[in-house]
């Protein structure tokens, strides 16, 4: 033994060998916590932050942000996801209808681009909300939404 060494390294180690500890032997969660993996949903085997965020993606296209969001309902059983499905379609099917309402009369038509201002804003919020897991349950969908499927 050196003069370097404490008396609990051996000979063969190094200081900085002598110093580490496993992964396996510490007891500090967030260790524990950063090496496992996400839930995934049932049908798509995708992270479930990402699942539940898929529905959305689409939002911003001018007619078709519904279609993800259908697609999504009919393949995935995961309920988280499905809410967020249902509530991608409904919304944005809905604020393709006011569009389209507002557009045929010549005194609102002027709004539309206040209601494609107002679906980019929430459409933003909806996205950043479901992949951080939390979701944001939009008042009166929401509330439709469990009223229609009975959560």
């Amino acid at each position: 033994m050196t003069s370097d060494q404490s008396p609990n390294q051996s000979a063969n180690q190094t200081p900085e060998q002598g110093s580490q500890t496993s992964p396996q032997s510490t007891s500090d969660p967030t260790i524990q916590k950063s090496t496992s993996l996400p839930p995934k949903s049932q049908t798509l085997k995708l992270p479930l932050p990402l699942a539940n965020t898929l529905p959305y993606l689409t939002g911003v296209l001018p007619y078709f942000g519904w279609i993800l969001g259908l697609v999504i309902l009919i393949l995935e059983h995961d309920p988280k996801v499905r809410f967020h499905a249902i509530q991608a379609v409904v919304f944005f099917g809905a604020s393709e209808l006011l569009r389209f309402i507002l557009s045929q009369t010549v005194i609102f038509a002027s709004f539309v681009d206040l209601v494609y201002l107002g679906q980019f804003i929430i459409w933003l919020m909806l996205v950043y909300t479901a992949y951080q897991g939390n979701g944001l349950r939009l008042p009166v969908i929401a509330t439709w939404i469990d009223k229609q499927f009975g959560k």
